[in-house]
């Protein structure tokens, strides 16, 4: 769900690639256009149809032996169908800020910290791993990074800091010997007003 601020600003909500592409500053372009779907289309056409034969020319099985082949193929079927480029220079831009690959591809999901400073993940409570959560950040919300190496990261003030499993909450101790514990209930009884109660005067009332 986008925040009030993206709202706002007139953002929706975008998928995990979406969210990369933007931390990297990268603009996609849907192919929407016959031309460019015609492209893919023929090749998917190529590959599902000419796979499967080269597949089966080849006496490939197993997942294995499929594995092993395709690297081949297509070695040869860009020998056969690459164009080269008008520019060979690479036209790539360095990543925005100096940041790392792994710190803009990755999945990030909004949680919000908790009172004790903890936050939770897919059911498991998480902390910081280098102390608590300062008081003014309690009750709001931060991005967890799930990166594809399988560590999370919180980044606080422009620096990323990891994120470690919290520890187990105490357990409740049952109540000792000679411990009273607390009070017991008392049962209310409800009130009803006396014979010469005041409410009596009423005739609905006279004779109840």
């Amino acid at each position: 769900m986008p925040t009030l601020a993206e709202q706002f600003a007139g953002k929706g909500s975008t998928t995990q690639l979406g969210q990369a592409l933007e931390a990297a500053a990268i603009a996609w372009v849907a192919a929407r256009s016959p031309e460019a779907k015609g492209r893919v289309e023929r090749l998917w056409g190529t590959a599902q149809d000419r796979l499967r034969v080269e597949l089966r020319l080849a006496g490939a099985s197993t997942l294995e032996e499929a594995n092993t082949l395709l690297p081949v193929w297509v070695e040869r079927h860009n020998a056969r169908f690459a164009v080269a480029a008008a520019e060979p220079e690479p036209a790539w831009r360095p990543l925005p800020g100096g940041l790392e690959p792994e710190e803009l591809f990755c999945f990030r999901h909004r949680r919000k910290v908790a009172r004790d400073g903890t936050f939770t993940l897919a059911g498991e409570s998480l902390m910081l791993a280098q102390g608590r959560v300062e008081p003014h950040r309690l009750g709001r919300r931060l991005v967890i990074s799930e990166r594809l190496d399988g560590s999370r990261w919180v980044e606080i003030d422009g620096t990323f800091q990891p994120v470690v499993p919290a520890p187990e909450r105490p357990a409740r101790l049952r109540r000792q010997a000679g411990d009273p514990g607390p009070k017991a209930s008392v049962a209310r009884v409800p009130h009803r007003p006396a014979p010469d109660h005041p409410w009596r005067r009423y005739p609905a009332v006279v004779n109840r």
